[in-house]
């Protein structure tokens, strides 16, 4: 698909989810400083929502790699390069499905829906990854993100 131009150019895409480490490989950039919760002029990161300094961030990134993962499998795009001739030479075969995409992060539990709507729109996302993690089904936030989507068709959840 990213050979035909599917790479998520142009877009930014939310994710919901456990904290994003933003030193990994799929996300690092070596030409940016990152900051949290203000506009973001970074390889993949236009914001990144967390309440406390990037210090705290990073003490509490090891602690659940999730969305890392789930941000990576979606919009990962390695920084890594290899001369050693070998199968691994080309990296961006780990990338995700939207490598030239751009991310929007929010902790799962640690916002409301009205911030991440406000958020989206002030930065074009259209798309937003939700890894929910219920144990049974929840009727509350099954019902708020089912009127999110009716009152915001420009948007998936």
């Amino acid at each position: 698909m990213n050979e035909k131009g599917l790479n998520g150019k142009g877009q930014i895409i939310t994710v919901c989810d456990t904290y994003v480490d933003f030193n990994h490989a799929m996300f690092y950039d070596p030409n940016s400083t990152f900051d949290v919760n203000i506009p973001l002029n970074h390889r993949k990161f236009v914001y990144y929502s967390f309440n406390g300094t990037v210090e705290e961030l990073e003490q509490k990134i090891s602690k659940d790699e999730h969305g890392t993962h789930v941000a990576g499998t979606i919009e990962g795009e390695s920084i890594c390069s290899s001369n050693r001739g070998d199968k691994f030479e080309n990296f961006n075969l780990f990338d995700g499905n939207a490598p030239k995409s751009k991310l929007i992060y929010f902790k799962l539990n640690s916002f409301t829906i009205e911030k991440e709507i406000q958020i989206m729109n002030k930065f074009g996302s259209h798309i937003s990854s939700n890894s929910w993690d219920y144990m049974t089904f929840d009727d509350e936030g099954n019902f708020e993100y089912g009127m999110t989507a009716y009152e915001n068709p420009d948007k998936i959840f």
